[in-house]
């Protein structure tokens, strides 16, 4: 079942860009909702589109080391944000972030393979961005200069790790 609430928070990250604000509910129905419900290209299939991202997150989350910050909510946002930054950086995703409806259900599925295969990658940088004594993830997430730093120190990461081809991209990719 997707519910507003859900797709309010997940939209507010991956479309809007403000994950730092998806713990705040409040938010999502008031003072953000123009933002989040009020665009054109927010369909049926979009907020479907969304909520399947949000569902391979949430198969990422595992593999975090830091089991706390694993179940902390706005961690699964702040990862969907960066996979929606790395999706809107690439040639290859950029057209299906746009317009996800002209994925047929195969495609889908193989995008959401590769979304998978990406974010194996990205945990891993949060999870060397974590190590320190003094990561405080909570605080970390609700800032949005904080989560800025940190989204841009393993966006860094990930766009070394493709140029040394250690990690997946959606370069040169097109939906079979």
């Amino acid at each position: 079942m997707i519910t507003n609430n859900e797709t309010g928070r997940a939209l507010l990250a991956f479309d809007v860009l403000e994950p730092w604000s998806a713990h705040q509910i409040y938010k999502v129905f008031d003072e953000k909702y123009a933002d989040i419900f009020g665009r054109p290209e927010v369909t049926a299939q979009r907020v479907i589109f969304v909520h399947r991202l949000m569902q391979v997150v949430i198969q990422s989350l595992p593999r975090l080391k830091n089991r706390p910050m694993a179940s902390y909510t706005l961690t699964r946002y702040f990862i969907l944000y960066l996979l929606s930054e790395i999706l809107r950086e690439s040639d290859g995703s950029r057209p299906y972030v746009a317009n996800p409806e002209s994925l047929t259900e195969c495609q889908m599925e193989d995008f959401l393979r590769k979304c998978e295969e990406i974010l194996k990658t990205v945990v891993v940088d949060l999870n060397v961005e974590s190590k320190s004594i003094d990561f405080d993830y909570k605080t970390i997430l609700k800032s949005p200069k904080q989560a800025g730093d940190l989204a841009q120190a393993i966006l860094s990461s990930h766009e070394k790790d493709v140029e040394r081809e250690k990690a997946e991209t959606f370069a040169g990719w097109s939906p079979s």
